[in-house]
């Protein structure tokens, strides 16, 4: 689904507005030279543009910075820097917002709007990709805190920043800081907008709980829409939030999101709304690919016309690629996930050709790449399947390494636990994808590498935080312990949402603390050392046996699991197909486990089941091996909850 963020340029004439309320006070105060200055500012600006009106600008900057005019100084620069930034000139905005940010330093903040020019020079920076830069300036306008509309909109947008970087619960917890002083100050429009940023981040949590508080939220939202102006654009992404909420799984009705993108199709068409009108394409041909109907190419081709933002323009071609994929065109599907992959990374590459690390480290849309990565290779799979041709295996390997590559960049991005789990999901997929293809390979090492990594991703952040405090200073474990019980306690009696945000906050700014102080320790917690298959055959006696899971559940292919049963001299794998019968089967012999054998029947069925699962388990080419020692079982996925000892390895009822 397209995204759901309220644009740069609509939030900042907002704002402008706003704030500028700050200088038309401090106006009266200025000297008469200093009144004579911004007077000359603004005739200036009617009359000249471009490299001119620069020219002029500085000019009047250094007659304020020579006369101690800081309170002109401050707003000339502002206004030219607010201007440069709706004209898309962002590193011209940034080096006027530092200006103006200046200029309130100077005057000792007697104009009154060093808050308002800090969280304006924090949105340059936000909008020129450049997150965490942008994060230091908000936080220094919250440090201010004269305005609650300024310190609501810094809060909203460290929430905007932490979604960007990843960071999941940090931005929920700093837009519901925004939403509630906004509310208490009954302004309804930006307690809309806002809300609407919220949404997105609920929707990148994706957990059953967010999805419901997400709902409900824009529910509100839609609520207000009547008591509200809101304007066009503003209005026609809520009501895409809500149409979006239509498509999830738990939510789904196909017939209200289809009426929402309609309606915004005609208000987008009333108003020569690209924006909107692209967005909503992009949303409609998602909508029918789950319906899995050609309209979903027609409405994608249409977005493909209009679109402006490269971030729709990305989506609208993965949703074609998911068209032909329903289709079995894999050829076309490839073509189209590439091209996504290409916008997203700002540089082009053959198409059998990986992503490059310096791509991936100049790409800002980190987590996005890592599903195409995975979509790619779901992709050349296909294509092999249906060919036979190695070089798609080969390219899937690559691509694998490429999201190794990736995996770790992210890893070290978010300081948050949860929020680095959300892009697991499909890291985990990559990995089982580059198993199977290294399989078909006969490439024994890397499929054990890949099998390796894909539990080492899904172990690293619950190590992290089990073993947060085995290294760190006396002090600093006992106060991370002393926060953490806190906030816990803080979230079970649903106290004052104030002092809870103040724990969390507290608890964040320790974590960096400890990643600033301690950069050793902070590396060690997701530090796993991977072995390599020659590492683990020296490490194993005669007669031991590991065998090792890693169960996938893609978009596209059928569910299966891989093992790989090794021993000190060779290495076999094999294929269980995991479907729905398997499933069923996995959750019976579960319950069964879980409760008396009451009945001749219940025991006979026990035994016949467990019979069944140990045989796909250990199939006979494994089983035929002579193990004295001990068996080794390295679960994934539903297997990590089975209990294997109570397999059943013969007729006679003798247990594993």
């Amino acid at each position: 689904m397209s995204g759901e963020s309220v644009s740069f340029a609509e939030q900042c004439l907002l704002d402008r507005r706003s704030i500028l309320i700050g200088f038309i006070v401090s106006v009266q105060y200025a000297s008469a030279q200093g009144y004579k200055v911004i007077e000359a500012y603004k005739k200036i600006d009617r009359a000249l543009q471009g490299e001119a009106l620069r020219v002029k600008i500085d000019s009047l900057l250094a007659v304020c910075e020579k006369d101690s005019l800081y309170l002109a100084k401050e707003q000339i620069a502002f206004e030219y820097a607010s201007k440069s930034s709706y004209l898309g000139r962002l590193k011209m905005a940034i080096k006027y917002g530092k200006i103006a940010v200046e200029a309130g330093k100077q005057s000792n903040g007697k104009t009154g709007n060093l808050d308002g020019a800090l969280l304006m020079l924090g949105r340059y920076y936000y909008n020129n990709q450049q997150y965490n830069k942008g994060i230091q300036f908000y936080e220094k306008a919250l440090k201010i805190d004269k305005r609650p509309y300024i310190t609501a909109s810094a809060y909203a947008e460290l929430g905007n920043s932490y979604r960007q970087i990843g960071d999941y619960y940090r931005s929920k917890d700093y837009f519901d800081k925004a939403l509630k002083i906004f509310e208490d100050n009954g302004d309804r429009i930006n307690w809309l907008i806002q809300s609407i940023n919220l949404a997105w981040t609920y929707e990148e949590i994706d957990t059953k709980e967010s999805l419901s508080n997400r709902f409900d939220l824009l529910l509100k939202a839609d609520s207000l829409l009547s008591s509200v102006e809101l304007n066009t654009y503003n209005y026609n992404l809520l009501k895409n939030s809500i149409a979006n909420q239509y498509t999830r799984e738990s939510y789904y009705n196909f017939e209200k999101s289809r009426d929402i993108y309609f309606d915004n199709i005609k208000r987008g068409q009333s108003n020569t709304d690209t924006t909107t009108l692209s967005m909503t394409y992009t949303n409609l041909a998602y909508l029918y690919n789950l319906e899995k109907k050609d309209s979903a190419k027609y409405w994608a081709n249409k977005g493909l016309e209009i679109v402006t933002l490269d971030s729709d323009r990305a989506r609208l071609y993965d949703n074609l690629s998911d068209y032909y994929m329903i289709m079995n065109g894999f050829k076309e599907a490839l073509e189209n996930i590439h091209m996504a992959m290409q916008i997203s990374l700002e540089s082009e590459m053959p198409i059998a050709q990986a992503p490059t690390e310096l791509q991936l480290h100049n790409a800002i849309a980190k987590d996005y790449i890592m599903y195409c990565l995975r979509q790619k290779c779901e992709v050349l799979n296909k294509l092999y399947l249906e060919t036979g041709n190695e070089q798609f295996i080969n390219s899937i390997i690559d691509h694998v390494h490429a999201g190794d590559l990736l995996g770790q960049m992210i890893s070290g991005r978010s300081t948050s636990i949860n929020s680095k789990l959300l892009w697991r999901k499909e890291a985990s997929s990559l990995y089982h994808l580059g198993t199977e293809a290294a399989k078909v390979l006969g490439d024994d090492a890397t499929a054990f590498s890949f099998t390796e990594k894909n539990k080492a991703i899904l172990l690293a952040e619950e190590i992290a935080e089990n073993t947060l405090n085995a290294s760190l200073p006396y002090h600093l474990s006992l106060r991370d312990k002393a926060l953490k019980g806190k906030i816990l306690e803080l979230e079970a009696s649903n106290s004052n949402s104030d002092e809870l945000f103040n724990a969390k906050q507290e608890y964040n700014q320790l974590k960096d603390s400890i990643n600033l102080l301690y950069p050793e320790f902070a590396a060690q917690q997701t530090n796993i050392k991977i072995q390599n298959l020659d590492e683990v055959q020296g490490s194993l006696k005669r007669g031991q046996l590991l065998v090792s899971y890693i169960w996938n559940r893609p978009n596209f292919s059928k569910e299966k699991i891989i093992g790989l049963a090794i021993d000190k001299n060779a290495v076999k794998t094999f294929e269980i197909e995991a479907d729905e019968q398997w499933n069923q089967q996995i959750d019976q012999f579960r319950d069964l486990v879980s409760r008396p054998l009451l009945t001749g029947e219940d025991l006979s069925t026990f035994r016949t089941l467990s019979s069944k699962l140990y045989q796909a388990l250990l199939p006979a080419h494994i089983r035929e091996g002579k193990y004295p020692g001990e068996l080794l079982i390295v679960p994934d996925g539903a297997l990590q909850n089975l209990p294997f000892e109570a397999l059943v390895v013969d007729g006679e009822g003798q247990y594993l």
